[in-house]
Formats: structure tokens, C-alpha cells, sequence
């Protein structure tokens, strides 16, 4: 009955979708529904943020009436997620599960283009990722930008400091599975809140400002130490990821930045870098 029931919208649908000329989906969606693509046939697919997919959920959405194949993406950046570290190509293992399609024909030296100019960052900043893209240039508008406020002509500030991260007491309320995958410092916590401060008596809006941490416990800490005066705010797939990870108390009074954002009333955006890089 759930497969006749299945088949039923997947005719409707099909009616409906045979009208467009362009069918947008995830990776997830297209596999879900595969006999559907299936039957529309199309002919080009278009996958973007390709280097941060796993290579089985591409080959997952091809069919066999697929002629072209693009992906768009970048191999020099974050690779997909792959949980079990074994499984990684940093393991030395050969499974190489977080080595997506697209990295692996890049580096097989299959054809493809690469972006030549940025219009994003200030020279200033674009100078740190030049060894990484030694052939990316500046467009000229981009020296345009303003710079901070309250750092002069400075862009790029790195602050250093010697104070260790916190022993494993830090990370109680933490589900047990959880508690060796996460780092805290509460030193630069407090570094943090100091500079958040700072950048709002400079007339910033808080909605203006993101704080990144490559750590889920780092997250929480900061969310603990801004949301009382100032507000902080986590997108969707971070707090997902938090209450897979901590215990529901500690989740108390922390907002989807999401949910709130029609009500103009986020606080400072906190992310996890996995989870922020891409979204602009």
C-alpha cells in the first residue's frame, strides 16, 4: 500500500515538475527521490558546494539519461563530514570517505576552471589566503571596503596568548560519547566577550558581528558568556549538533537565530566554522 500510495504522488508530482525547466533539490532529496528524477530524465546536473559532498551522494542523483555533469565548488577548502575519523583520509586508512568527486578529479588532473578574481575581501585580507590561491586577483572595488571601526587602518588583528584550554572538568554536561570531541578555553572566552564589547561601543549592531569556534563546547561557552549581555544567537545546524552533544539543560535560553530573525531581536551570531563556511 506505501508503495502504490508513493507511486501515486510520484505521478503527480511528475506532471507537474515535466513543466519546468529547472528542478532544484539537495543531494538528500535526489536520492530520495530517485525514480522520480529517473522518469523527468534531465539531462544536466548541477551540483554546487560539490567539494564539501560526499562523492556516493553525486553519484546517488546521476541517472542514466544524465549527459553533463558540473560541479562547482572548492577542493582547497572543508571536505565533507565524515563522523568516524578511520574512515577520513587524515587516518591514513585508504577509505578516504571525506574525499569528495569533485577533489578527486581536480587532483587526477581533470579539466575544469578556476575563479580568477574576488570581489569579497580587502586586499588585506585577501593577502593571507594568497599561498593557498597564488593566482587569485583582487577586483579593484574591493579596496574600497571601510575599514573596522575603532582599529584604525587594520583589517586583520591577531591577538596571542599562551593560556592553555581547560582540563576535562570543562565538559560536564556533556553526553558522555561527546565529551573527548570538544575543546574549551575559557581564557579566550573571556578575550571574546572583551572584543565583542569593544566592536559594539563602536556603533556596531550585534546583528553585524559573528563569532567562529572550531568547537561545539567553545560554542556553548561563549553562548553562556554573551547571551546575558548582549544576546547570542545559533543557526539550526549547530543547535542540532549541540543537542546531539550536551545535556538540555545547558541548551536553556539559547535561541535559533532562524526563528527569531523575523522579530529583529538576534543577538550576536556564534557558529561552529564547519557549519558557517559557505553560507554567504
Amino acid at each position: 500500500m506505501q508503495a502504490e500510495l508513493k507511486e501515486l504522488r510520484n505521478s503527480g508530482w511528475e506532471a507537474v515538475l515535466k513543466k519546468a525547466r529547472v528542478i532544484g533539490c539537495t543531494v538528500t532529496g535526489a536520492a530520495s527521490h530517485k525514480a522520480l528524477l529517473d522518469a523527468l530524465q534531465p539531462g544536466v546536473l548541477l551540483v554546487e558546494e560539490a567539494g564539501e559532498l560526499l562523492e556516493a551522494h553525486v553519484l546517488t542523483s546521476l541517472s542514466t539519461k544524465t549527459k553533463h555533469l558540473v560541479l562547482i565548488g572548492d577542493h582547497k577548502q572543508l571536505r565533507p563530514k565524515v563522523e568516524s575519523y578511520s574512515l577520513q583520509k587524515e587516518s591514513g586508512r585508504g577509505y578516504d570517505l571525506n574525499v569528495s568527486l569533485f577533489e578527486r578529479l581536480v587532483l587526477a588532473g581533470f579539466p575544469h576552471a578556476s575563479l580568477a578574481v574576488q570581489h569579497r575581501m580587502h586586499p588585506d585580507i585577501s593577502r593571507l589566503v594568497r599561498p593557498t590561491y597564488p593566482a587569485l586577483h583582487d577586483h579593484p572595488s574591493v579596496a574600497q571596503h571601510p575599514a573596522v571601526k575603532g582599529l584604525g587602518q587594520h583589517r586583520v588583528v591577531f591577538i596571542h596568548h599562551e593560556v592553555p584550554e581547560d582540563g576535562e572538568d570543562s565538559n560536564s554536561g556533556w553526553h558522555a560519547s561527546k565529551v573527548q570531541q570538544s575543546k574549551v578555553n575559557s581564557h579566550e572566552v573571556g578575550m571574546v566577550r572583551a572584543v565583542v564589547t569593544y566592536l559594539l561601543q563602536q556603533g556596531y549592531a550585534k546583528e553585524q558581528l559573528v563569532v567562529l569556534t572550531p568547537y561545539l563546547g567553545q560554542l556553548l561557552e561563549l553562548k553562556q558568556a554573551l547571551a546575558k549581555e548582549m544576546g547570542a544567537a545559533v543557526d539550526e545546524m549547530d543547535m542540532a549538533d549541540l543537542r546531539k552533544a550536551v545535556l538540555p539543560q545547558l541548551l536553556a535560553n539559547l535561541y535559533v537565530e532562524d526563528k527569531d530573525k523575523q522579530h529583529g531581536n538576534n543577538g550576536v551570531r556564534l557558529a561552529t566554522i564547519d557549519n558557517y563556511q559557505g553560507e554567504e
